[in-house]
């Protein structure tokens, strides 16, 4: 039998998930009015990485729990979905203390403010000059995710990190795992990382154009650019992406360009060392 369950947010939308016992459906209604599903299998639905506002993570983690409760894990599942299934059955809500920090995190010419906040359902980021406080969670993370992967927000201080890893890993009953604090997302002490940059460049001969690819590691986070024609011209099709520091570790393979692959063992290594 499927079950279905719902929230409203923003003023009159309806979030819908259900779950037959084999897949997760999100069903909604696109912008010509056509009712439309999408479907994950338990082990995407447990790697997909949301971003939605506060109500819907909630309502995300509640059946992200129910499946790993209330259903058998899948066959040939992968060790990383074992995991969060043990996670989320050993996980005593009771025992979490929850927590909220403030801190400010500053990159070339970006000042950012954020709180964090540890609740029952997900450590969320709200970024303080929001005006919109219905959708100011810059960042929501499951609690399962922050623990074995860590945050995707830039610049979250050390001592915050340890905190919520700790609170998390106190809450779960250890008589219901298999696996151990070091398989949780390592703790890095940012002031350690040593500043590097590289960059390539391709010579498109036949369609007269240069593209440029820059990698920075900083202090806090990883910076991606990918330029388009000289210095002089820059045109719509730039692009840059940042990463933090343990959703780039974590995923390096796929993050960094082809054609910076050369500098990834020296990227490691520098990433490495600042490993507490």
């Amino acid at each position: 039998m499927e079950q279905t369950w719902q929230v409203k947010y923003r003023s009159n939308d309806t979030y819908t998930l259900a779950y037959d016992g084999q897949f997760i459906i999100h069903k909604y209604t696109d912008g010509s009015f056509k009712k439309r599903e999408k479907r994950w299998s338990i082990e995407d639905f447990f790697r997909e990485d949301f971003h939605y506002n506060i109500k819907i993570a909630a309502l995300q983690t509640e059946v992200r729990k129910h499946i790993a409760t209330t259903s058998p894990l899948p066959p040939n599942a992968s060790l990383a979905l074992q995991y969060k299934y043990e996670f989320w059955q050993a996980l005593n809500l009771d025992k979490l203390v929850l927590s909220s920090h403030s801190y400010r995190y500053s990159y070339p010419n970006i000042h950012v403010y954020y709180n964090i906040h540890l609740t029952k359902e997900v450590v969320g980021y709200t970024l303080l000059q929001a005006y919109d406080r219905e959708h100011m969670h810059k960042n929501i993370r499951f609690l399962d995710d922050f623990f074995f992967d860590g945050p995707t927000t830039l610049g979250t201080p050390l001592n915050v990190r340890k905190e919520i890893k700790l609170a998390i890993w106190n809450a779960l009953d250890k008589d219901k795992i298999s696996f151990s604090l070091k398989d949780s997302f390592p703790l890095f002490d940012y002031k350690k990382i040593e500043k590097h940059s590289a960059h390539a460049t391709v010579d498109h001969e036949d369609e007269d154009e240069i593209i440029e690819h820059s990698l920075y590691v900083r202090q806090g986070h990883i910076d991606l650019f990918t330029t388009f024609g000289d210095v002089s011209y820059r045109d719509n099709r730039n692009r840059s992406s940042e990463y933090s520091i343990e959703f780039f570790w974590k995923n390096m393979g796929r993050c960094i360009y082809p054609v910076l692959e050369e500098h990834k063992p020296m990227i490691r290594d520098i990433l490495q060392a600042a490993i507490i």
